[in-house]
């Protein structure tokens, strides 16, 4: 067997020769790109598919949480009631400081988790609007 074709090309070699070596290594190097965008693209694809039915993680530890917790008796009442008040200031807090500080959609879950009466929550929203308008 003849070694001679392991070398592509060399200073003694003739023109053609060059040009084949170049031409094989530049569609070489035209395949192996292809090759793996083909593959990155099949992967990104393969992952989009298998994760499309998952539902998203749940927002958070929020107070129907806590009320679950405190119905199966893992919490005492004074448990609940620091928890509670901690996640209602944080809720407020989140935003400034004070009750005048919570936005249309803060009051808004508040009411939605019984937090707030209908009459605190009209009061809270007509506070909001007047410090937007101001």
């Amino acid at each position: 067997m003849d070694p001679s074709w392991f070398i592509l090309a060399d200073e003694s070699s003739n023109p053609r020769q060059w040009q084949a070596a170049a031409s094989v290594l530049f569609w070489g190097t035209i395949l192996l790109a292809v090759v793996l965008l083909g593959g990155a693209a099949v992967l990104r694809y393969r992952v989009k598919l298998l994760h499309k039915g998952k539902p998203e993680a749940a927002p958070g530890f929020g107070l129907s949480d806590l009320r679950a917790l405190q119905a199966a008796g893992h919490l005492s009442p004074e448990e609940f009631q620091a928890a509670h008040d901690k996640i209602v200031r944080q809720t407020k807090g989140s935003c400034g400081s004070g009750d005048s500080e919570l936005t249309l959609p803060q009051i808004d879950a508040l009411l939605d988790q019984g937090e707030l009466t209908p009459e605190q929550y009209a009061a809270e929203r007509k506070k909001i609007i007047a410090r937007l308008k101001a």
